[in-house]
């Protein structure tokens, strides 16, 4: 079984961020195959120095390494440094409705809360899930909550609607 999880390397590396998710990563990585994303993409929804941002990236890796995520059983990976994923994230954009993506959790907080919102956020969802087909993914950590689920349906759409399930090197979430 397969299973993916990513991290925005936006912020500093907390004691929350170990609880929530990553000592996770460290035991889940004996059970399932395992792909973890360095989501430098996902950071830039809000405006970010892009040396800082680089530099975060980098240590977010040596900080994943230096907890014992395993790159012999794990594929630690740079969102941007795998162009497939902006342009299966591009591809997802096109069939994606409007009212699908308007309802995504994300999105509405931000406008409940009157804050300036970028394309970029409200697409969020399209260009979060291009590693579920790429990888097959089988266990979704963050699906257990409505609104993932939510998420989940609408990619689900989407790859019906491009005939993605029907290669087997894409399979729907």
């Amino acid at each position: 079984m397969r299973i993916s999880s990513g991290i925005q390397p936006s912020g500093e590396i907390h004691l929350g961020n170990y609880i929530g998710a990553l000592r996770h990563w460290v035991a889940r990585q004996k059970e399932f195959e395992s792909f973890y994303l360095l989501a430098d993409l996902h950071a830039i929804t809000v405006a970010r120095d892009p040396k800082i941002l680089r530099d975060r990236t980098l240590s977010t890796a040596a900080l994943l390494f230096a907890i014992r995520v395993d790159p012999a059983r794990s594929a630690v990976f740079v969102q941007s440094h795998v162009s497939e994923h902006a342009e299966l994230a591009w591809i997802l954009n096109y069939t994606a409705t409007f009212g699908e993506l308007r309802r995504m959790t994300q999105f509405k907080d931000k406008v409940g809360r009157k804050e300036t919102t970028t394309v970029g956020l409200f697409a969020f969802q399209c260009f979060n899930r291009p590693i579920f087909f790429f990888i097959s993914l089988t266990v979704c950590p963050s699906a257990k909550t409505r609104s993932s689920i939510s998420n989940l349906h609408v990619i689900s759409l989407c790859g019906s609607m491009l005939g993605l399930e029907k290669h087997s090197r894409f399979q729907n979430p």
